[in-house]
């Protein structure tokens, strides 16, 4: 029996591909490069923002200086528009409070930085009491490092067997397996079926409520 489940954010829980893009596209075009369509923000997200950024601007402009640059630009509009268009899946909400009524301790974390993290999950869930929400901090590794998983579960107590880790990416996948945890690669999210399944994950998941029969 599970008791421990620890979800990714972005593609997990919620869409938020639409205001990734779009604060990308607006510090794209504030610098005067090319923009991208929302398929290929599906591929360039999953591993934090500079990824992010370093994935959507030319080779030769992927200095570290123009990339932080960037990044803080990103992460200053991105706050403040951070939900026009995200939305949670259907049937998310409701995973989450039958979670919590069997007594389950649920937690968020992502690659996502932390204070963006926390406020997303404070305006669609604010109804859900997760034990921990962790996004990006600093000194400490992000996925697919383990490491923060690990503090997650040593804070509710829990062994390795008794957690589930749950996301949409090869990202997601990987922590899991470095972690010796269960693994829930959900098929809704930014990537398609066929790449999390080389990967791979412990269960294939093509609807939330299925994550209940895993328990």
């Amino acid at each position: 029996m599970k008791k421990l489940v620890v979800f990714d954010l972005d593609g997990t829980l919620l869409d938020t591909i639409g205001d990734l893009a779009a604060a990308c596209d607006y510090v794209l075009e504030k610098h005067h490069l090319p923009t991208h369509t929302r398929d290929e923000y599906h591929s360039y997200v999953g591993n934090g923002v500079k990824k992010l950024i370093e994935r959507s601007i030319p080779m030769d402009k992927r200095t570290d200086d123009f990339v932080e640059k960037l990044r803080r630009e990103f992460i200053e509009y991105y706050h403040s528009h951070i939900d026009i268009h995200t939305t949670p899946y259907d049937g998310i909400d409701d995973l989450l409070g039958k979670l919590y009524a069997m007594g389950l301790k649920i937690a968020v974390l992502s690659n996502k930085y932390h204070d963006g993290t926390v406020k997303l999950i404070g305006s669609f869930f604010p109804h859900i009491p997760f034990v921990e929400v962790r996004g990006q901090m600093e000194n400490i590794p992000i996925k697919p490092s383990p490491d923060a998983l690990f503090s997650i579960m040593e804070h509710c107590g829990v062994k390795r067997e008794e957690t589930l880790y749950v996301g949409d990416t090869a990202v997601d996948i990987h922590t899991g397996h470095n972690a010796s945890v269960d693994v829930g690669a959900v098929t809704w999210g930014f990537r398609k079926t066929e790449a999390l399944a080389v990967e791979r994950p412990t269960y294939m998941v093509n609807n939330p409520l299925e994550i209940l029969d895993y328990l």
